[in-house]
């Protein structure tokens, strides 16, 4: 659906390349593709019938959705023998698998983007970081990394979705890609603060959603991809990075004003999205990536349950760099108003850096993550910061039926109390989950009861005798097991005896011991030292027979990373 392209964009687009957008195969599935194809002049749906259309594409199978940050278009290998090969970097290996949806990221920072666009700007630098940058030579063949990935994605039967960062900043430490940023070098004025001057949460380069202007050349850039790209649906990602107004940026709560003019915004933008889905004869959805706690998001400006409510979005995907709440929470809420939810199952950046903390980095702590959102009811996962196309989950954790037999590992927490890379609102008094991990171990003072929640997404009690897993609890105990012998620990009510391994205290544990749903580990210290914490609590789950025995996952995981 690139009607408009040639009198909106300038550019010479050659024949060929029109005719293959025009006749782009069916995505399974989605009888709204096949049937509607064509010119969208010729369409006026009636609202019954778009919106029966729409929920069509909404309750499609939706295993998987992986976010592609456009690293293997923007820095591409070296070498390809064609620039449209850079789909072989991270989704060619994954057709087949259980991811159904791509949503493709083509925003660098906000007004800079990896496609063609008269509304922003195309990043044709080839700088240090872009080095491999594909994106002018794939402008000169009148296609660019977006229409590359989506006549790929439908050639596969994969849906695609095109993601927007709503205000990333990594040009905050980046002076070049700043300086190669016309819409920010022309509206400084609307930047949270300067190099010289930043604000106390959020880059310093983030826009300033309370500017006209910053709405205007967002609203304008989502109705440019809807006219010119044949896009499933669009992606709103306001996790990169979580901060759009002034009053954020200096440690206070947005009010009225500002939640208004955010909210305006996505009004505005999903009339605009339902009038270009009239037009072409075929909805598009909206998918917002959030903070999964409503008081959070609401204090920094988003109104994410009357987004719900008005219908102005289709599918949730709560939680990011932190998570504040429990899958079975965010699911209810999104369900309450007929929206799609999909848990965010980011990197969880404990210990530093992307994927630094080898065991929750691991497929064995990517099932269990997995199996506990289709525990609580979830329509699907999403992975974001997750690129390598070859590991194994991405055909196992789609399917609660394949993913069940599985070995998994089970933190009481997977993320920690969150890190967001520039700075956020603080958000650790909207938390009503564990946060107990290495980086931010508990404190067990002497004569103290703690207990520590954890979530288990299956029913083992529930399995015939050959096929029961055996499991385990292991604690991490800093800054040593020297006065293991005062430490009582009890798992659902039941005292546990262990066994001591430098920092770690193991328990066996029997499988119908293990609830489906939240567990308790209950620790009571009778020593009296001040100096004890709990740094980790963890569920093996091994129905391989090796996983307890063998750490050598661990080892493959941080090569792999």
């Amino acid at each position: 659906m690139v009607k408009r392209m040639k009198q909106r964009l300038g550019v010479l687009w050659t024949c060929a390349a029109l005719c293959c957008v025009l006749a782009a195969p069916a995505i399974a599935e989605d009888p709204g593709r096949a049937e509607f194809e064509g010119d969208g002049a010729a369409f006026n749906m009636s609202q019954d019938e778009y919106e029966t259309r729409k929920q069509q594409m909404l309750n499609r199978e939706r295993r998987i959705i992986i976010n592609n940050d456009g690293g293997d278009a923007s820095v591409a290998r070296e070498g390809l023998d064609d620039p449209r090969d850079f789909v072989d970097i991270r989704t060619a290996p994954l057709v087949g698998s259980h991811v159904d949806t791509v949503s493709y990221c083509t925003s660098r920072t906000f007004g800079v983007f990896l496609h063609q666009t008269e509304v922003g700007t195309p990043l044709t630098s080839r700088d240090e970081a872009y080095e491999h940058n594909v994106v002018p030579t794939l402008l000169e063949q009148g296609t660019d990394p977006l229409e590359v990935m989506i006549e790929y994605c439908h050639e596969n039967d994969i849906e695609v979705f095109w993601s927007m960062r709503m205000n990333d900043t990594h040009d905050a430490s980046r002076p070049e890609r700043f300086e190669g940023n016309p819409f920010k070098q022309a509206n400084q004025d609307c930047l949270l603060g300067t190099m010289d001057n930043r604000p106390r949460h959020g880059g310093w380069s983030a826009v300033d959603y309370g500017c006209d202007v910053v709405r205007e050349l967002l609203y304008d850039v989502i109705e440019e991809l809807c006219q010119n790209y044949d896009i499933d649906g669009i992606e709103l990602d306001f996790f990169r990075h979580p901060v759009f107004f002034q009053k954020t940026g200096e440690s206070r709560p947005v009010g009225d004003e500002e939640r208004s003019q955010m909210t305006g915004l996505i009004r505005d933008i999903a009339a605009m999205v339902e009038r270009e889905g009239r037009e072409r004869g075929r909805p598009f959805l909206i998918a917002a990536r959030t903070p999964d706690d409503v008081d959070y998001c609401n204090t920094i400006g988003l109104e994410i349950e009357r987004w719900m409510e008005e219908g102005l979005i289709d599918i949730w995907i709560p939680s990011g760099y932190f998570r504040l709440r429990s899958w079975d929470d965010s699911v209810g809420l999104g369900h309450r108003y007929g929206v799609k939810v999909y848990p965010g199952l980011s990197e969880t950046r404990v210990g530093g850096g992307h994927h630094a903390h080898a065991e929750r980095a691991s497929d064995e702590a990517y099932r269990a993550r997995a199996m506990n959102g289709w525990d609580a009811g979830a329509d699907g996962v999403y992975l974001f910061n997750l690129f390598d196309p070859n590991r194994k989950i991405w055909h196992e954790i789609g399917e609660p039926d394949v993913l069940q037999p599985l070995d998994k590992v089970y933190f009481a927490s997977v993320r920690g109390a969150g890190r967001v890379a520039g700075g956020a609102y603080p958000h650790g008094h909207f938390n009503r989950i564990p946060t107990v991990n290495p980086d931010a171990p508990l404190s067990i003072a002497p004569g103290e009861n703690i207990a520590v929640p954890v979530r288990v997404g299956e029913s083992l009690d529930q399995l015939p005798a050959e096929n029961q897993p055996e499991t385990a609890l292991s604690l991490h105990v800093l800054p040593d097991l020297d006065d293991a012998d005062n430490l009582r620990v009890a798992f659902n009510g039941n005292e546990l005896r262990g066994t001591g391994n430098d920092e770690w205290l193991e328990f066996a544990l029997a499988p119908e011991a293990i609830r489906a749903g939240e567990n308790t580990v209950e620790i009571r210290y009778a020593g009296e030292r001040e100096d004890l914490q709990l740094a980790d609590v963890v569920i093996t789950v091994d129905y391989s027979g090796a996983l307890l025995d063998d750490a050598s996952y661990i080892d493959e995981t941080r090569e792999r990373m």
